[in-house]
């Protein structure tokens, strides 16, 4: 396993236990199966060494994304997840604590905020974090 699969599924596992509800599925965001919705998807994007000194130090950017049918859930239920999530994530520490726990040398964890993309059949909200860790 890679160490941005093993972060994955850390990440995913971690989603899991700290759920803003019980009516989503947390997914590998690359997984074959169907996904239903609503739903939150877990990736980890563009690792690469930190520097020609430091090969083994990696940088990527943690991306979950929140989907949804707009009108199957409230707009009120929604924005609640948002928040919940958004408070997971700001907190570098505990999500650093998590991360450490998949046996993974998780450094930082940096939370850059979501993007929100609304049209009449889906939400989407995106969030982003950078993160450095050690590669295993």
């Amino acid at each position: 396993m890679t160490t941005t699969q093993a972060i994955k599924e850390q990440l995913i596992s971690y989603l899991t236990e700290n759920s803003p509800s019980e009516a989503l599925t947390i997914a590998d965001a690359n997984a074959r199966e169907e996904i239903e919705f609503p739903c939150i998807a877990v990736d980890v994007q563009g690792s690469e060494a930190h520097s020609v000194a430091l090969s083994m130090v990696n940088r990527a950017e943690a991306v979950i994304t929140l989907r949804a049918h707009a009108g199957d859930e409230g707009d009120a239920s929604i924005n609640e997840w948002i928040g919940s999530l958004e408070r997971l994530f700001f907190n570098h520490v505990e999500m650093t604590r998590a991360m450490n726990e998949s046996g993974v040398l998780l450094y930082e964890w940096v939370y850059n905020g979501s993007s929100q993309n609304w049209d009449a059949a889906t939400v989407e909200i995106t969030f982003a974090a950078n993160i450095m860790f050690a590669r295993i």
